[in-house]
C-alpha cells in the first residue's frame, strides 16, 4: 500500500492513524480472501459426514448431535471418571463394579456416536431415585429410566416393559454393543429392563437398591435374561 500524502496544515498524526486504520483493513481483507497454506499444502475434498437415523426422528436428532458437539469434551470423558465423581456422594455404584468401559466421542456423526449420546445421558441419571410407577423427572422406574435415556435422541420408546420388549430388533448375546436394552425376570409376572453398557456392565433403576445403578452381570442375571433388544 503507497503512502498517503499529506497536506501541509494537515494534523499529521490523525493521518498517521487514518493510514495505520488502512493498512490493519486491507491486510484484514487480504486475510479472509486469502487460503491458508503452508509448504505442505495440497487441495483436498473435506471430510463428508454421514448421519445415521431412522425415519421421522431425523430433525430432533441432528439437533441433539449439534448440541452435544459443542459439549464435546464432556461426552468424550471415559466412564471410570463419570463413576468415580459420583460415588462417593450417591454411591450409585456397586462393589462389584472394577473397570468400567472407557467411552469415546467420535469423530463422525455416526452410530457410534449417537450411541455415545445415549450413554453419556445414561450416566448422568445415576443416583436417581426409584419409584414403581414415576414418570416425573424426579424419580424413574425401569422403564421409564429407558424412556428417559433414548429421548435424547429423539427416539420415542414405549412406557412400560411389555412394550418395549417387542420394540426394535432382537440381538444375539454375543453381538451386544453400548446402549442395547437386556430383558430380565425376576419375578413370575414382571420384566425388569436394563442398557448394556458393555464390558459385561449394564445400567438400570434398582428395585432392590432404590436408585439407578451400575450393576456387574453375574450368572444370576444371566440366568434370569430372557430377551436383548436393539433401539439405535
Amino acid at each position: 500500500m503507497a503512502p498517503r500524502f499529506i497536506p501541509p496544515g494537515h494534523d499529521r498524526s490523525a493521518a498517521h492513524r487514518d493510514h495505520s486504520c488502512g493498512a490493519v483493513h486491507f491486510v484484514y481483507l487480504r486475510w479472509i480472501t486469502s487460503p491458508l497454506r503452508c509448504s505442505h499444502w495440497h487441495p483436498h475434498e473435506p471430510p463428508i459426514m454421514r448421519l445415521k437415523t431412522r425415519g421421522p426422528r431425523a430433525a430432533s436428532l441432528l439437533l441433539s448431535l449439534c448440541a452435544a458437539l459443542g459439549s464435546a469434551p464432556a461426552s468424550a470423558l471415559d466412564l471410570s471418571t463419570r463413576l468415580g465423581a459420583l460415588a462417593p456422594a450417591d454411591q450409585a455404584i456397586d462393589d462389584s463394579v472394577q473397570t468400567p468401559v472407557a467411552l469415546e466421542a467420535s469423530t463422525q456423526l455416526d452410530g457410534e456416536f449417537v450411541v455415545d449420546l445415549v450413554i453419556s445421558d445414561a450416566l448422568s441419571m445415576l443416583g436417581t431415585d426409584y419409584q414403581l410407577g414415576a414418570t416425573d423427572d424426579g424419580k424413574v422406574d425401569c422403564s421409564s429410566l429407558v424412556q428417559r435415556i433414548f429421548r435424547v435422541i429423539g427416539l420415542d420408546v414405549p412406557r412400560t416393559t411389555r412394550q418395549q420388549v417387542g420394540y426394535g430388533e432382537p440381538v444375539e448375546l454375543s453381538d451386544l454393543r453400548k446402549g442395547d436394552l437386556l430383558f430380565y425376570r425376576w419375578q413370575p409376572r414382571n420384566l425388569h429392563v436394563a442398557v448394556y453398557m458393555d464390558d459385561g456392565y449394564i445400567l438400570h433403576a434398582s428395585p432392590g437398591q432404590g436408585r439407578v445403578v451400575v450393576t456387574r452381570l453375574t450368572p444370576s442375571w444371566e440366568r434370569r435374561l430372557v430377551a436383548a433388544r436393539r433401539v439405535i
